[in-house]
């Protein structure tokens, strides 16, 4: 199942091909794997990208003092320069405390100007409420429900270098909130790690939110892989794909890929898959 399509007049197809391992099961018992391979036809040459809603989320927490800080807000910057009227945009910062540094709205030119100048007095302090962090920023493009209908991909980014240390902390919980989010807002979210981070939270809950998972080795990378997810998003063929699965009673299942999924019923699942581009194949195991 797809959510959204490119707006070109003609939707790529995706092909969903099955290759089990072996094609019979004894009745005594035993288990199989089963390759789910999903294939997205190239996308028709369109000069038009999507329009996108996009929440930037950034730990400002003590240990980002110094590079990290200033690293991660031009790489704000550098996300925010190439959008533009058409897109929906916000920035939020955390420690302990929350706050927006703009609100979600228009990528104008003021719009850039306000988050430029905001963004010079934000400095690292205090510990990490990661989660309400998060949550704050889907918060603000997800009050953009009209426009998220019509096909508008939203994502969230969250920057973070280090760990849950306040507010929700534990990582089940934060995934299965990230996947909530995804399935019922159509806002996927990537994390981007840096340092001494919690990988057992920002994994997870990539995974759970249809998005990816980054790990930075130095704070220079910040910026080229924020704009190179970016650059991504504007490559989506099909937006919001989910493999389900009806199985008959008495045969369980489970994802060796990483993929989060849920129960539908006694014997039916739901895996989420993400956002993909043209050309793309994935596996699900």
């Amino acid at each position: 199942q797809q959510g959204q399509a490119a707006e070109d007049g003609r939707a790529p197809r995706a092909r969903l091909t099955l290759r089990p391992e072996r094609r019979l099961i004894r009745p005594s018992g035993s288990f199989r794997h089963i390759d789910f391979q999903i294939d997205v036809e190239h996308s028709p040459r369109n000069d038009r990208r999507p329009p996108v809603s996009i929440a930037i989320v950034i730990d400002r927490s003590g240990s980002m003092s110094g590079d990290k800080i200033q690293t991660a807000k031009q790489a704000a910057l550098a996300v925010i320069d190439r959008l533009d009227e058409r897109d929906t945009a916000t920035v939020v910062v955390f420690d302990d405390q929350v706050d927006v540094v703009h609100p979600a709205g228009p990528v104008t030119t003021e719009f850039k100007s306000r988050v430029r100048a905001e963004l010079q007095r934000i400095d690292a302090r205090a510990s990490t409420d990661l989660h309400r962090g998060w949550l704050t920023g889907c918060q603000e493009i997800a009050s953009d429900q009209p426009q998220l209908r019509s096909g508008r991909l939203a994502r969230c980014f969250l920057l973070t270098d280090g760990q849950a240390n306040q507010g929700v902390t534990d990582p089940e919980q934060i995934a299965t909130d990230a996947a909530g989010v995804w399935q019922n807002a159509g806002i996927t979210t990537s994390t981007f790690g840096i340092g001494d981070y919690d990988e057992s939270v920002l994994g997870p809950m990539a995974v759970a939110g249809g998005g990816q998972f980054h790990h930075l080795r130095t704070s220079r990378e910040i910026a080229t892989t924020f704009v190179g997810e970016l650059a991504g998003l504007f490559d989506v063929a099909v937006s919001r794909v989910t493999l389900e699965i009806e199985a008959d009673a008495g045969i369980e299942r489970e994802i060796v890929s990483q993929y989060h999924s849920r129960a539908l019923g006694a014997s039916r699942w739901s895996i989420g898959i993400g956002d993909l581009i043209g050309g793309e194949q994935r596996h699900v195991v």
